[in-house]
């Protein structure tokens, strides 16, 4: 089986470093800005519609001029404040021994993704690490999941993406896939039910069994 994983709040918590980032990304455009805010449910789209719905409140359209100083600050700082779930990586580990192929696909600038893995050493886990580009043309997570399909010609009745908020199951139903909302992340329960999620997991372990047992019915139809 092929499974597709989310990175930010599925496999890493990378809050902290995004957060901090995005608080001096803000203050340096004259913002002053509540370190202590809660942004968990702003996580998880392009980066650009996160900092646009921050700097909204001020009037403040300098969108791509302020992603910019996000991006090198976050990628200085910001990247190494990310940890694993736990339990993820003997999941990783579990589902790679069994024979299933993994990937990761994320709105996360490539660059910023792969340095995040190796520095945690889960990079060897992976066929393939997909983020989005420098230019935006794969911002679009639907259209990230199809030239991941397409890059590794993946069956799509042989794989399942893995997400925590609703970008996740919107672009993995686009693609035709099974879709799975994880429920540790930056998403909820409802966010992830009103959008069709085909199954939740409370846990990485849970996951694991729930993807070992979809594995073994596909094996014996």
């Amino acid at each position: 089986m092929n499974i597709l994983f989310d990175l930010d709040g599925t496999i890493i918590n990378s809050l902290p470093g995004i957060s901090a980032s995005l608080v001096y990304a803000i203050r340096q455009q004259g913002h002053a800005v509540d370190e202590n805010r809660d942004i968990t449910a702003l996580v998880g789209p392009p980066m650009n519609s996160i900092v646009r719905t921050l700097l909204a409140p001020y009037g403040d359209n300098r969108v791509a001029e302020t992603v910019n100083i996000y991006r090198e600050h976050y990628g200085q700082h910001g990247l190494y404040n990310s940890v694993p779930y736990p339990e993820i990586q003997a999941s990783l580990s579990q589902l790679k021994s069994n024979g299933h192929h993994l990937f990761v696909a994320t709105s996360k600038r490539q660059m910023f993704a792969e340095k995040i893995l190796v520095n945690l050493k889960l990079d060897s886990f992976f066929t393939d690490i997909m983020g989005t580009l420098a230019d935006g043309s794969l911002d679009d997570k639907s259209q990230l999941l199809s030239a991941l399909i397409n890059k590794h010609t993946l069956d799509r009745k042989k794989t399942v993406m893995i997400g925590d908020r609703k970008e996740d199951i919107i672009s993995a139903h686009n693609n035709g896939l099974f879709a799975i909302g994880v429920l540790w992340g930056y998403g909820s329960y409802d966010e992830l039910r009103d959008h069709g999620a085909d199954m939740y997991c409370q846990s990485p372990s849970q996951l694991c069994a729930q993807l070992e047992e979809r594995g073994r019915g596909r094996q014996n139809h």
